[in-house]
């Protein structure tokens, strides 16, 4: 989990145990006793006090509810960063425990062990005056309620330790009093009665207001404690978060520098782009140049997955297409430099693909070389859409890969259209992709725009298909016409 997932996760915990926190100071002020012991609360009539207390638990209810909901939906949205889509066929829940520090969970352990510890004096202030209150059971009524919630936290992924340790708190609980006895505490002596009455004297009073004052201080001062641990684990998170955020802007920053400003016209074509990426960082990027002999050179590139890491990728891999392009600007070349020099350098499971369009100088023809990337589209004055594609592995998949280019003869008004798969691969409703065949139905009545005006209106269609939806991947589209 992110840090701003994390934080987001504890800003809901915190809001329910101010809640917590202030139903508990109402029902531990809410006790008295008269002089004659006749009653324990504050209110005699049954009815305000029955429906005292069901508000109390449809208010720690809702409580629970509204804070397993918003935790559900922050675990099923991951945050700021979702983990990569599972393989075909296998779904894999994500583990809030995996990703969180040993730091970050003992002191969630703790703090929760001081929130729920609470459970143990609250337990006993429900006490009627007729049990002496015994400080052993208390204690231990605190321990185990509080170790209840700890330990949860410390073994949520552990399954076999989380059931032991569950039921030995559990069963710690249900049998505080027998504990407590065995342990050398005196037994609960019931007080005298006359006529089915229970008479308290005046001390008897005195040191029942007294234990449950001292009771309910102890009660007070586990929930500052715990409310204490919360805030200096949400202190902690925001110094982490800024200082990411800090680093995410510097890596924005340099993946935004890898995107020209404005479009490029050779005198035989124009071209323009544009990059949405999908989270903070993308790892889609593009490329344009006009070659000192009249050709535009034309790259576009997806890099495996989005964000930091990606983002870094793709700033190598501009480097080396700039400078490799002044030594052999053929498609073919071009891929194989890039491919050898990213095989040394990723890892296995990184990898580009991409597509690279060489107009020639005269603008009558294109050369045209694709690493695992969807096809090069070509609207012409006819009305048909036609796909170039060569065959050949990603980029960085392998240092023995060969790449192959073609050339195509371009007339006057041709327009070429690269894109990554993040535009087809759009979502819509019900699940449906904004897919290859929308995309060629909506070139040709585009042909005669501006190829940045192209650009702009399939970003548009493909943001208005997909609605509300966030967006999973970076779409990158590049259009170029020939003059």
């Amino acid at each position: 989990m992110s840090a701003q997932s994390r934080t987001a996760a504890l800003k809901v915990l915190r809001a329910f145990f101010r809640v917590a926190t202030f139903v508990f100071l109402l029902v531990s002020f809410s006790f008295s006793v008269d002089e004659r012991g006749r009653t324990w609360i504050m209110w005699r009539d049954a009815t305000p006090l029955a429906v005292t207390l069901v508000a109390i638990a449809l208010v720690m209810a809702l409580g629970w509810l509204y804070t397993a909901r918003r935790i559900g939906a922050l675990l099923r949205s991951g945050g700021a960063t979702p983990p990569p889509p599972p393989p075909a066929g296998k779904t894999h829940p994500y583990n809030i425990w995996g990703p969180m520090p040993g730091a970050t969970r003992a002191g969630l352990a703790v703090a929760v062990f001081l929130i729920f510890g609470t459970i143990g004096p609250v337990n006993a202030l429900l006490t009627p005056p007729t049990h002496a209150l015994r400080p052993l059971e208390i204690v231990i009524s605190t321990i185990a309620s509080g170790a209840i919630s700890a330990c949860i936290i410390l073994f949520g992924n552990r399954r076999v330790l989380l059931v032991l340790s569950l039921a030995a708190c559990i069963a710690v609980l249900v049998n505080a009093d027998a504990i407590t006895t065995s342990l050398g505490a005196p037994p609960v002596v019931m007080p005298p009665s006359q006529g089915g009455t229970i008479v308290l004297s005046e001390s008897q009073i005195a040191d029942f207001q007294g234990q449950r004052v001292v009771v309910a201080a102890a009660g007070i001062v586990l929930l500052s404690l715990g409310y204490v641990m919360f805030i200096f684990l949400l202190t902690g998170e925001g110094r982490q978060r800024s200082r990411l955020e800090a680093e995410v802007s510097i890596a924005r920053g340099i993946q935004e520098s890898l995107i020209p400003s404005g479009g490029i016209d050779s005198g035989t074509a124009t071209a323009a782009g544009l990059t949405v990426p999908a989270s903070e960082v993308g790892g889609d990027f593009f490329d344009f140049l006009r070659l000192p002999d009249g050709r535009l050179a034309v790259f576009a590139a997806d890099v495996a997955g989005h964000g930091v890491g990606a983002g870094i990728l793709g700033a190598m891999t501009k480097s080396a297409f700039r400078a490799h392009i002044d030594r052999d600007p053929s498609p073919a070349a071009m891929l194989a430099h890039l491919n050898d020099t990213l095989a040394q350098l990723v890892g296995k499971n990184m990898f580009i693909t991409a597509a690279y369009l060489l107009i020639g100088s005269d603008g009558r023809t294109a050369r045209i070389a694709t690493a695992g990337h969807p096809p090069l589209l070509r609207a012409t004055g006819r009305g048909g859409v036609e796909e170039f594609r060569t065959p050949s592995l990603a980029l960085g998949m392998g240092k023995a890969s060969t790449f192959q280019e073609i050339e195509v003869a371009c007339g006057a008004g041709d327009l070429f259209f690269l894109y990554t798969d993040g535009l087809v691969e759009t979502a819509g409703a019900g699940e449906t992709q904004f897919g290859a065949e929308r995309l060629k139905a909506a070139l040709p009545a585009l042909r005669a725009r501006e190829p940045r005006r192209v650009c702009e209106a399939l970003i548009q269609e493909a943001a208005s298909f997909r609605g509300s939806r966030p967006a999973a991947d970076d779409v990158t589209v590049v259009a170029v016409k020939i003059a």
